[in-house]
C-alpha cells in the first residue's frame, strides 16, 4: 500500500484479517506523533512568522523580503502536507495495515509537477488507475 489512500481491495484484505498488536500500535502512535509535531510545531510556527513578515514588510516590497516569503512558503507547505501524511500512516500503522511514505522527497523536485507527485504519490497512483 502506498500512503493514507488506498485502495478499497487492499483495504478490505486486511480488514477481514485484523489482529492488535501492540508493537504496531506504538510504532503507530510514533509517527502519528512526528507528523502532530511537523505540522502543529514547526508548520504551523513557520506561517505565524510568515504571517507576521507579510504584515510588517507591507509597506516595503523588496527583493529580499520575496525570497524570504517563498522560502517560507514552501516550508510551510512541506511540513503540513508530510506532517498530515505522517499522521495518516500512523494510524493505518496503530490499526495493522502497513503502509509506504506518501511524500516521495518533494523538497528534491525539479519542476513544480515533480513537487505535487513527490507530495500526492498515492493520489496521483489513485488518479493514474481510476480517471
Amino acid at each position: 500500500m502506498a500512503g493514507p489512500l488506498i485502495r478499497f481491495h487492499d483495504f478490505r484484505e486486511y480488514a477481514e484479517h485484523f489482529s492488535f498488536r501492540m508493537d504496531n500500535f506504538a510504532r503507530g502512535a510514533r509517527v502519528m506523533t512526528l507528523g502532530l509535531v511537523k505540522c502543529m510545531g514547526v508548520g504551523a510556527v513557520l506561517a505565524e512568522a510568515y504571517d507576521n513578515i507579510l504584515l510588517y514588510s507591507e509597506m516595503q516590497v523588496n527583493v529580499t523580503i520575496g525570497i524570504l516569503s517563498l522560502a517560507m512558503m514552501y516550508l510551510i507547505v512541506f511540513f503540513f502536507f508530510s506532517g498530515y501524511s505522517d499522521m495518516g500512516a500512523g494510524i493505518c500503522i496503530m490499526l495493522g495495515m502497513p503502509v509506504d511514505r506518501d511524500y516521495r522527497y518533494p523538497l528534491t523536485a525539479t519542476s513544480p509537477m515533480a513537487y505535487l507527485k513527490g507530495f500526492f504519490h498515492s493520489f496521483y497512483e489513485f488518479f493514474k488507475v481510476y480517471v
